[in-house]
This record gives structure tokens, sequence and C-alpha cells, in this order.
């Protein structure tokens, strides 16, 4: 669902180039926002960290202290993108 979105908004970021719309920057910025917090964070940190974690060899309570500080700092990292993410949306669609 949300590469449907993405290229909804792209596709929507594009032809307020074309016509000129003041919130197409906002909606690419959106876009943008939204790929790096999720795609990226998830492939580069999260998936790594939870596959490091099932294939740890320690005892369950070691293996997540190591894992929770790093993994929670980039689910933050993630969401605040995701809400800033929004936030342009809704920026891009107050613009015009």
């Amino acid at each position: 669902m949300g590469d449907v979105l993405a290229a909804v908004a792209a596709a929507g970021a594009l032809a307020g180039f074309v016509t000129g719309s003041a919130a197409a920057w906002w909606l690419l910025a959106s876009t943008v926002l939204g790929l790096l917090a999720v795609w990226v964070v998830t492939g580069a940190r999260s998936v790594p960290l939870n596959t490091a974690l099932e294939t740890s060899r320690d005892g369950a309570a070691s293996a997540r202290a190591a894992f929770e500080r790093r993994w929670l700092l980039w689910n933050h990292v993630r969401s605040l993108g995701s809400i800033a993410a929004f936030g342009a949306a809704i920026v891009a669609l107050l613009a015009d």
C-alpha cells in the first residue's frame, strides 16, 4: 500500500511542478521524507537489528539488552520522519 501512495504522491508532485502549484514542493518533501523514514530506516537499521536478535546465541535477556537501545533509537527516527512527512502533506493540502 505504501508503494502505491508514494507513486500517487510523486505523480501529484510532478503534476504540481508542471502547473506551477505551490503545494508541489511540500508534496515532494512529504514523499521523500516518508520514503526515507520508512524504507531506508527499516531496511538499513531495523531489519539488520531484528535479524541479529533472531540469530543471537546469547540468552534472551542479554540479547535484548544489546538490541533494544539501538532499535528504539531507529524506531524513534522512523516515527519522527513519518510524522514530518505527514505534516508536509498537510501543508501541501493547505498551500493552494
